[in-house]
Order: structure tokens, then C-alpha cells, then sequence
């Protein structure tokens, strides 16, 4: 291992203080000199997401291109930006510096979060140290900087939310609760993931108290998403917890043609034509609906099909990056760098991911599992996985997990590197 990072490991040389000064700064520069030397322009989602913000930020409400109310996409991230338009103005550049800034606080909230993740005979602020310069280097985290994508926000709210409910006390499951509402709105199924962390955070608590903590946080994440609920019932005339394009998304991953990613144009040719978004949804559920139970060896046929698009690709951001520039690459044609970028990116991930999985393999070999790996993290891997194999995989759906990857090799580098024995814990206490 290399002196500098041997000192920046450890913490007798370099104080906890000073090392996430250090590994702060370093995140944020690499990614404002990204930002800053690259110009990107939101295409495709992201331009969705750039002009119903400044709709929003301009008050005339959450709108389609033509003027009429949609709740098609979560409204959590278009709001996000509204925000910071109301303040800045509609500047594409203040988005990205946004941002940095919640890639910057998503590795403040894992360093914090691990301590009570690892228990480590030989001092588990290695592993944490070691996850959060992987993370502060990891080239997608980076790359996604420049796109206006909920992918950043939505990582940012989980990790705050895991972190608020690490220690349950009355205020931060209100905290918690908040924080899970607000992802509920950037990504529907962050609305389960409060019961993970009462399954795994909370394993030592008796169970009338997890209930009653549990109960708080859903309190708190229903009074947050439930105004959002009630302008859809208005809008719509129909029951739309969060957006319209869960049937969507699901027929996308289960009708006909269906190959285990996004597609376009899933509803049949002429169907739901003249229906708006909230009855064309509906039909889209009804038609994934027949299919699947129609057919239920095609669903699990897909499943590997599924779980490869989700985990196989790192190197979406570098295309939709290129898209952004001036409309290169557009047509999926790249030089010889935009593949050698793409190789550098996948080649970083492609690590991760290994020790990842030889972190999993050896401590179940060693039947030690559930000492050596926090039933946590493993926990969002599979719940992830799940969401993606009920709708469809997408090399985004990954993206939030990138910091689980990075403490899982930690641990296993660390331990390969210097010879140490760690463990992760079995549970956080109290």
C-alpha cells in the first residue's frame, strides 16, 4: 500500500477531522473541474426534468409541454430544481454545482453511517476511510455531476435518511421520516425502505418499541407525501400516490418484446392513443398485468435478463454525457477516446463490484457471514434488485448502491492488503 495512503488511513497520522476535510475538498474539486471543462446540455429525461422545473419555479405549477397537469415522473427532483431557480435564476450550472454538493454529502453521510456498520479488532476507521476515497474517486459518481438527473438527489436522500434512523430517538425518526418522504417523491420505492432499517438498525430493540418507531417515521413520511397524493386525486380523478408511470414502467419490463431493459413505445401500436397519462397508466398496468400471469415462465425467464442490464453497464453517464455535448454521439457512433473513457469507467466499477462480490463469497465460505457483512447493506442490493426485476434493469437503478459497493470492497481490500481481520456487525446498537 502506498505511504501516502497508509497515512491518510490512518487516523493516529491523519485525525477524522482532517481526513474528511481532505476527501470533501478532493470530491468536490474533481467534480466542479468536471463540471466546469465539460459543457453538457440536458437531453432527453433530463430536459423533461430542466423545463417542468422552471415551470414550477416560474408558477405555473407542474405542467406538461402542453400546459397541462402531469405527475408522469416523481415530482421530487423538478422541485429540487425549482428551488434552486427561485434563488439562481434557471441556471443549468447551479443545478450541477447542486449536484456536487449532495455527491460531497453522500460521502459525509457514508463515512458517518459505516461507523456503526463495521466493528473491526483492528480499527474499522480503515474500511470507512478506504469506502470513501473508492466512492470520492468512483468516475460515474463524477460523470453524473453534469447530468440533471434525479440519480444524485435520490442517493443523497437515502444515505441521510439510513444515517437519521441509524440511532432511533424520537426526533430523528421524525427526521428519518421527512427525509424518506421527500425520497418517496424522487423515487417511489424508497417508501419500503424504512422498514429495512427497522429490520436491521433496529435489531436490538424490543419489538413494541421498533413498531412504535416505525410508526413515527411513516407518520412523518405520509404527512409529506400525502399533499402531493391529494392534488393527483384532484388533477387526475383517480388514486395516484406519486407519478403515473408505474404501469408504464411495468409493461415496459413485462409486455410483448420485453427484453430486461427501458424501451420505448411498450403499449401496442394505436393503443391508448387519444387517453391522457393517468388512463393510458392504467391501461399499461392492465395490459403487464395479462401479460405476466399470462405467461408466468417468460417473468422469470427475464429475471437474468434484468438483473445483467441493472449491474453489467457503469459507463451510461459517459453516453449521456456525449449526448449532452452538442448533440455527439447522438447517433451512437464514438471515437476511439469516448471508448477509452467508457473502458476507464468500467474497468474502475468492474473492480468495486469484484470485491464486492469476493467480500460476499469469502465471508460465507469462512461461515461467518452475518458477522463479517451488516445485513443492512446487503438488504438495499436485494431490494434493489427486486424493483428492477419486477419492472425493468437500468444501469441507473445501480447508481444509489455504489456507496454499499464501496464499503463491501473496502472491507475486502483492506483485509487482503494488510492482513487484517475485520468484521462488519450484525447490528447497529442503540
Amino acid at each position: 500500500m502506498p505511504s501516502s495512503l497508509r497515512v491518510l488511513l490512518d487516523q493516529h497520522q491523519t485525525p477524522d477531522r482532517r481526513f474528511l476535510l481532505f476527501v470533501l475538498v478532493v470530491t468536490v474539486a474533481l467534480r466542479i473541474a468536471w463540471i466546469a471543462s465539460v459543457p453538457v446540455e440536458p437531453v432527453s429525461d433530463y430536459r423533461w426534468y430542466l423545463d417542468r422545473a422552471i415551470s414550477l419555479a416560474s408558477g405555473d405549477g407542474y405542467v406538461a409541454s402542453d400546459g397541462s397537469p402531469t405527475a408522469y415522473f416523481p415530482v421530487g427532483y423538478p422541485a429540487f430544481l425549482a428551488l434552486i431557480f427561485l434563488v439562481c435564476g434557471s441556471s443549468v450550472f447551479a443545478a450541477k454545482l447542486a449536484n456536487v454538493l449532495l455527491s460531497a454529502g453522500t460521502i459525509a453521510m457514508l463515512y458517518s453511517l459505516a461507523q456503526g456498520l463495521i466493528t473491526e479488532r483492528r480499527g474499522p476507521t480503515r474500511i470507512r476511510r478506504l469506502a470513501a476515497i473508492l466512492l470520492a474517486f468512483f468516475p460515474s459518481q463524477i460523470l453524473y455531476v453534469s447530468l440533471l438527473s434525479d440519480s444524485i438527489l435520490f442517493q443523497f436522500l437515502l444515505y441521510l435518511g439510513l444515517l437519521s434512523l441509524a440511532v432511533p430517538s424520537w426526533w430523528r425518526n421524525m427526521a428519518g421520516g421527512l427525509v424518506f418522504g421527500l425520497a418517496t417523491l424522487t423515487r417511489p420505492y424508497a417508501f419500503f425502505v424504512p422498514l429495512l432499517a427497522a429490520a436491521f438498525l433496529w435489531a436490538g430493540q424490543p419489538g413494541q418499541r421498533r413498531l412504535g418507531n416505525l410508526a413515527l417515521v411513516y407518520l412523518v413520511l405520509l404527512l409529506v407525501v400525502t399533499p402531493w397524493t391529494l392534488r393527483n386525486a384532484r388533477v387526475f380523478g383517480g388514486f395516484v400516490p406519486v407519478s403515473n408511470n408505474g404501469g408504464i414502467n411495468l409493461l415496459i419490463g413485462n409486455g410483448t418484446g420485453a427484453n430486461g431493459q427501458y424501451r420505448e413505445n411498450a403499449l401496442p401500436p394505436g393503443e391508448g392513443r387519444l387517453l391522457g397519462e393517468y388512463e393510458k397508466g392504467r391501461l399499461a398496468a392492465r395490459l403487464a398485468a395479462q401479460s405476466i400471469l399470462g405467461d408466468p415462465m417468460r417473468f422469470v425467464r427475464l429475471v437474468p435478463q434484468k438483473v445483467l442490464r441493472m449491474y453489467a453497464d457503469d459507463a451510461q453517464a459517459i453516453r449521456w454525457n456525449l449526448k449532452g455535448m452538442s448533440g455527439r454521439a447522438s447517433n451512437g457512433r464514438y471515437g476511439f477516446w469516448d471508448y477509452a473513457a467508457m473502458a476507464v469507467v468500467q474497468a474502475y466499477y468492474g473492480l468495486v463490484l469484484l470485491a464486492f462480490v469476493a467480500c460476499l463469497i469469502s465471508s460465507y465460505s469462512a461461515k461467518r457471514f452475518r458477522e463479517r457483512i451488516h445485513p443492512l447493506g446487503l438488504s438495499l442490493v436485494l431490494y434493489f434488485t427486486v424493483v428492477a426485476i419486477v419492472f425493468f434493469g437500468d444501469p441507473r437503478f445501480h447508481f444509489p448502491l455504489v456507496p454499499v459497493f464501496c464499503l463491501y470492497a473496502a472491507q475486502m481490500l483492506f483485509s487482503r492488503s494488510c492482513g487484517d481481520d475485520q468484521a462488519f456487525s450484525e447490528t447497529t446498537s442503540a
